[in-house]
């Protein structure tokens, strides 16, 4: 998994570079700069060699388990909600997706006029729905205990990730969450029976396609304004 990765770095070099992207490095700051990013990219794949053959996973406290998921899935059903009004809001509204997105105040200034409750509630949906991050590993944990119906109510909420980049209209979450997920099923595929691997299929497969249909949605938008 770790080679993937590099790999994927190198493609984005590799583009970048045909794409004429020009980068001038002249002073200490910005080799520093490059040199605390490659520091941070290593920091990030190299543990990735080691992950890889899992058959199974260590035994956790079901109690304190079972605890912290009805936290996540309590937090993660409110922000689930917020966010996907916002979305539905922002996304039959908006007529120019290329000025919301990158025109300085003009989202903020829509999202304020538009929102059916007070902003403080989409501020809680900004900082709690990063918890969602915590239910994709969960949603591996409990296939692999085949308990399908809390691995799927985690993957459902783990899709605030992606409804926070839906609010504005953001693609490149859309290929993130993605990336995590693939990372981690590749991760923990030798840990989940069969049983769960076809309800795991089916469902990945209709959620890869809904997300097919809004990038390309998205990328026809941005490209006829």
């Amino acid at each position: 998994m770790a080679f993937i990765f590099v790999i994927i770095q190198l493609v984005s070099v590799i583009g970048s570079f045909f794409l004429g992207v020009e980068v001038e490095i002249e002073t200490i700051e910005e080799y520093s700069f490059i040199f605390i990013m490659l520091l941070l990219l290593y920091l990030i794949i190299s543990p990735w060699r080691s992950y890889s053959g899992i058959e199974k996973i260590a035994s956790i406290e079901q109690e304190k388990l079972y605890l912290i998921t009805r936290f996540l899935i309590l937090v993660n059903v409110i922000c689930f909600v917020i966010l996907l009004t916002i979305v539905i809001i922002v996304q039959t509204l908006v007529e120019n997706v290329n000025e919301f997105k990158y025109v300085a105040g003009v989202n903020h200034t829509f999202i304020e006029n538009n929102l059916p409750f007070p902003r403080i509630f989409f501020s809680f949906a900004i900082v709690f729905s990063n918890f969602a991050y915590f239910l994709l590993p969960l949603h591996f944990y409990y296939l692999h205990k085949n308990k399908n119906r809390l691995a799927i109510i985690c993957l459902i909420l783990s899709l605030n990730i992606i409804l926070l980049g839906l609010t504005y209209f953001s693609r490149a979450v859309v290929v993130q969450y993605l990336f995590l997920y693939v990372a981690l099923l590749y991760a923990f595929y030798g840990t989940i029976s069969k049983n769960s691997k076809r309800v795991m299929k089916k469902t990945f497969f209709v959620m890869g396609g809904i997300l097919l249909i809004y990038f390309i949605d998205i990328s026809i938008k941005i490209s006829i304004r």
